[in-house]
């Protein structure tokens, strides 16, 4: 396991993948002290076909678990995959989940929830967690794969278990581009309050550094706008 560790931290990824591979039985055991299986480590390299090849080490009857597995944060690959750059890297796991479930369509895993579905420790879904830290292009990808059409299935997305939206934790990020696609998207994120009963708008009052930054003014007009424009 060592060996590999190196390699992971030296982004020599073909010598992780060679290691593993002759290492199987690691493949979902903890690799490192945030308790991150060798999946959720292969996300970091963001080479899609890696990714696909870790998992298909696996037994079929073992890749849905590796899916599943959470580090100590809770988070499974799918919320790892959040980081990544290339949305291909969440294709591979949405293609893998989508191959479990016709494989095992009258078993119980077509019961149980979807990865999208999957909240970690804080209560975040990946959804979540794209808009949190700014993700947009991975946020709208993965939006996708839930039917934006269905907006009371999306919505669930973007809320954490505690019921804070989306929409207020990209505000405080300063994700101002991620929080004017959420509000196109569903004008009711607009008006809902957080846990101090401030609505985004009121929330982006309570920052004057904002107001103050060149580099955010045109996106803060945008988002004034179209949270006005929602609550009208």
């Amino acid at each position: 396991m060592k060996l590999a560790q190196k390699a992971a931290m030296a982004k020599r990824w073909e010598d992780f993948k060679k290691i593993m591979k002759d290492d199987q039985e690691n493949l979902l055991k903890q690799f490192d002290l945030f308790e991150n299986s060798a999946i959720h480590v292969a996300t970091r390299s963001n080479s899609p076909r890696l990714l696909r090849e870790l998992i298909e080490m696996l037994p079929k009857e073992e890749r849905w678990q590796a899916l599943c597995k959470e580090n100590r944060e809770g988070n499974t690959v799918l919320h790892e995959v959040v980081f990544c750059k290339k949305k291909k890297m969440a294709d591979v796991v949405f293609e893998i989940e989508d191959e479990l479930l016709l494989q095992q369509q009258s078993s119980s895993l077509e019961e149980k929830r979807t990865l999208l579905d999957m909240r970690n420790h804080r209560g975040e879904t990946p959804l979540f967690m794209a808009a949190m830290h700014g993700k947009l292009k991975m946020l709208k990808h993965m939006a996708n794969r839930t039917g934006t059409r269905n907006m009371e299935d999306f919505r669930k997305h973007l809320h954490r278990s505690d019921k804070y939206s989306a929409l207020h934790a990209s505000v405080m990020g300063q994700h101002f581009d991620v929080a004017i696609w959420l509000v196109r998207m569903n004008r009711e994120l607009a008006m809902e309050k957080d846990e101090k009963e401030l609505t985004c708008l009121q929330l982006l009052a309570k920052m004057p550094q904002v107001f103050r930054s060149h580099t955010h003014m045109g996106l803060v007009k945008s988002i004034i706008y179209h949270c006005t424009f929602s609550i009208l």
